[in-house]
C-alpha cells in the first residue's frame, strides 16, 4: 500500500516538476525531492495528502472522492465503464475475470470461479466456471452462446436453453421450479398464451389456455399422435375428430375379476350395466334401483346378438329375466335355462306392434 501511494504521488510529482525521471524507483525520488514539492506547490502537497488517506483507507476511487469499497468506479454516462482485453484474434481465446476467495496465491487459486468472454470464429460466447472441490483448476460450467442459447453443462447449446445431464456421474434432478403459489407455467405463440403446466393446489394441470378456444390437447407416442382431446371436451382414441364425448378406433379390452360397463342418468344414478359375471355368465340390464325401466330385447331392434360359449343373461330390475345358455335354451322369468322356448311368466311378457320385445316390470 506505501508503495501504491509513493507511485500515485510519483505520478502527478513529474507533472508538477516537469522533467523526465532515471530509472530509479519512484519512492527513492519521492524521498529525495519531498522537500521541493512542498516549497514550489502547496495544491501537490494537498493532492499528495487526499491520495495518501484514500488509499489508507483500502478504498480506491475513480471519479468519486469517496470510494465506498476496495475499488470503487462511478461514471455519470451510460455504457462500458470498465473493459478488460486480451490481444488475441485466436478463436477460443478467453479474457477472464477470476474471483477467488483463498489464503493460496497460486496461478488459478484455490476456491476460485470466473466469468469472461470467449472469442469465436463469428462472435462472442460468455462463459461461466467453478471450483470443484480441492481442484486448483475451474472448469465451464454455464456459457450464452453467440445466438443467444443458453447451454447449462454443454459448450454447444442448440435451444434457448440447453441442459446436458450426461457428465453428472449420478442420477440428478435436472430441472426443479418451486414457488409458495400455485405454480404456473404459460406456453405462448405471438405473445399470446396458447398451452400451459400448472400445480393448482395439489393438482397438476396440463392443457390449452381459456382464450385458446379451437386448440386441441394432442398426445403423441412414437411420432404419431394417439389420443386428442378436443376444445369442447370430446376424447379420441385414434380419431381427431371424436363425434361423441368418448370415441375410440380399434379394440377395447376390460380385465377384472366381474369386469362392467355401468350406465348413469344426468342426476348419477346408476340406471343399467353390461358385466361378466363370475367369470363366464354375461348380464346386462338394468339396475335394482331402477324399478321402472324397461329392457328391449336388441335383436328385435336391428342388432344382431353374438352368442359365446357362454350363457347370456338379461336383467330388469337386477332380477334375472331372460336366461339363455351356451346350448341355445332359453328359459324366461327365470336364471336356469330348462328348454328352447321354455317360458315361466312372471311379470308378463309384451311385445308391441314395432317388434320390440320388452319385459314390463
Amino acid at each position: 500500500m506505501e508503495k501504491l501511494i509513493l507511485d500515485s504521488f510519483f505520478g502527478y510529482y513529474l507533472l508538477a516538476k516537469n522533467r523526465i525521471v532515471r530509472a530509479e524507483k519512484p519512492s527513492n525520488y519521492f524521498k529525495r525531492e519531498i522537500k521541493w514539492l512542498a516549497q514550489k506547490s502547496a495544491a501537490t502537497c494537498f493532492l499528495f495528502f487526499f491520495l495518501y488517506t484514500t488509499a489508507s483507507a483500502q478504498n480506491v476511487g475513480i471519479g468519486t472522492v469517496s470510494p465506498l469499497y476496495t475499488a470503487d468506479i462511478l461514471d455519470s454516462t451510460s455504457g462500458t465503464v470498465l473493459r478488460l482485453r486480451t490481444a488475441s484474434t485466436t478463436a477460443g481465446d478467453r479474457t477472464l475475470l477470476r474471483f477467488t476467495t483463498s489464503t493460496s496465491n497460486s496461478i488459478n487459486g484455490f476456491n476460485s470461479s470466473y466469468i469472461g468472454n470467449e472469442r469465436q470464429s463469428i462472435g462472442t460466447a460468455l462463459v461461466f466456471g467453478t471450483t470443484n472441490s480441492g481442484s486448483l483448476a475451474s472448469f465451464e460450467r454455464m456459457r450464452l452462446s453467440e445466438d443467444g442459447f443458453l447451454g447449462i453443462g454443454t459448450t454447444n447449446p442448440q435451444a434457448r436453453l440447453h441442459i446436458d445431464m450426461s457428465n453428472i456421474s449420478t442420477t440428478t434432478q435436472a430441472m426443479i421450479i418451486n414457488d409458495d403459489d400455485d405454480l404456473l407455467v404459460n406456453f405462448q405463440r405471438n405473445n399470446t398464451n396458447y398451452g400451459f403446466l400448472q400445480v393448482l393446489g395439489t393438482d397438476f394441470k396440463i392443457g390449452t389456455t381459456i382464450n385458446n378456444d379451437v386448440g386441441n390437447l394432442v398426445i403423441r407416442t412414437n411420432g404419431a399422435d394417439r389420443a386428442w382431446f378436443t376444445a369442447g371436451g370430446r376424447v379420441g382414441l385414434g380419431t381427431s375428430t371424436p363425434a361423441t364425448q368418448l370415441h375410440m378406433t380399434g379394440e377395447l379390452t376390460m380385465q377384472s375379476g366381474n369386469p362392467v360397463i355401468q350406465m348413469q342418468d344426468a342426476a348419477g344414478d346408476d340406471k343399467a350395466f353390461i358385466q361378466m359375471l363370475n367369470g363366464d355368465d354375461m348380464v346386462m340390464g338394468t339396475n335394482a334401483v331402477n324399478t321402472t325401466g324397461n329392457f328391449l330385447n336388441i335383436e328385435k331392434v336391428g342388432i344382431p346378438v353374438w352368442l359365446p360359449d357362454w350363457g347370456l343373461k338379461t336383467k330388469v330390475g337386477n332380477l334375472t329375466r331372460v336366461a339363455k345358455n351356451e346350448t341355445g335354451k332359453r328359459g324366461n322369468g327365470e336364471t336356469e335355462s330348462r328348454g328352447t322356448n321354455d317360458t315361466v311368466t312372471r311379470r308378463g311378457l309384451q311385445a308391441t306392434r314395432t317388434d320390440a320385445w320388452k319385459f314390463s316390470p
